[in-house]
């Protein structure tokens, strides 16, 4: 495809058609689209089972529409793909609330190596879908993704910025895994509502408005091995039921973790650099179990107002006086070498 070619068009690399719609208009279910770099000034439908990959002379395809519209892209068909495109709304001519640049209202969809930016809506809006990988996508100034009532999907290897509500915010949804992904600047990194089995694992959040992450009548989800940096309000702020946080860095900004349930387990997780309180425990948590975490140079390492448990049964948390090495693979791997500690009493 190329938006300056005009006749005669047979969708040929010689003879390409003009607009992405066309193409898709005339192609079978299993075809890969190639689209040539230009702007494509459309909105795109794609109701076959079809790959576009954009960008094939190492030029971007930008899809933009300069008239009023609800989704830029919308996806109502199993197993599709788009890759390597510049989506975006400069104009603002997406006005309805639960507008998109990308819609995906199917199931087994590939949205890969994109960069989806300049829109006062959501860059992309999963809805009702599952077993769709997300991946090695940049979003940029927008609201965020929005995850609604859409199971089982992969968010890996995405930056994130920039969001006006949230980097993902996921409702009714479960089994989602958001792995190694960059949010940073947003209002939230990740919020979710009414969620279970979220596994959140090497992500890494810097400098978001309010939380890093922020969850609500949640279920047993696993937040791990993350980094948190200068989240201004929290880095997690846990309202959630039997959720495991585990081996997650906190540096920086107000409050580490926020508790605030009942039925989780808190371990191996570093406090350091935090300026208000580094761990605590709202009244009205009970019955979660919080051990073998270590505490460095903060404000208040711990508050306790709830019922909870700090230890195992042999092992508690720990007041760092001496850090000999420490050892930073970018941006998460985080490891802590002889390490001399104090048992933490003081709350």
């Amino acid at each position: 495809m190329d938006d300056s070619f005009v006749y005669p068009r047979d969708g040929t690399a010689a003879n390409p058609y003009q607009t992405i719609s066309e193409a898709i208009a005339l192609a079978n279910d299993g075809d890969t689209i190639y689209v040539f770099s230009g702007t494509y000034n459309e909105t795109v439908t794609i109701n076959k089972r079809v790959s576009l990959i954009g960008g094939i002379d190492d030029k971007p395809s930008i899809l933009s529409r300069g008239f009023e519209h609800k989704y830029l892209v919308d996806i109502t068909t199993d197993f599709v793909k788009i890759e390597n495109f510049v989506l975006e709304d400069p104009g603002r001519f997406i006005t309805s609330q639960s507008g998109a640049l990308v819609h995906v209202a199917a199931d087994n969809v590939v949205l890969e190596k994109n960069t989806i930016s300049n829109c006062s809506l959501w860059g992309i809006y999963l809805d009702s879908s599952s077993y769709s990988t997300i991946s090695g996508n940049i979003v940029n100034d927008t609201k965020g993704i929005y995850v609604l009532s859409s199971n089982s999907n992969l968010f890996s290897n995405n930056n994130i910025s920039n969001s006006t509500d949230a980097g993902v915010s996921m409702r009714l949804s479960k089994n989602n895994i958001l792995y190694q992904n960059y949010f940073r600047t947003s209002v939230y990194g990740i919020y979710e509502k009414s969620c279970s089995e979220i596994n959140i694992t090497r992500n890494t959040f810097i400098k978001n408005g309010f939380h890093g992450i922020f969850t609500t009548e949640n279920d047993n989800d696993v937040i791990q091995a993350n980094f948190f940096r200068n989240n201004s309000i929290s880095a997690i702020t846990l309202d959630s039921t039997n959720c495991i946080i585990a081996n997650n860095i906190f540096d920086r900004g107000q409050v580490g973790l926020s508790i605030q349930k009942t039925g989780c387990q808190v371990y191996s997780n570093s406090f350091q650099n935090l300026s208000a309180t580094a761990l605590s425990t709202i009244a009205g948590s009970n019955n979660n179990m919080i051990y073998l975490n270590w505490f460095f140079k903060n404000s208040v390492n711990a508050r306790e107002q709830g019922a909870n448990q700090w230890d195992n049964g042999t092992i508690g948390n720990y007041l760092l006086t001496v850090i000999l090495m420490v050892s930073v693979t970018v941006p998460i791997i985080f490891r802590l070498e002889a390490l001399i500690g104090i048992p933490l009493v003081f709350f």
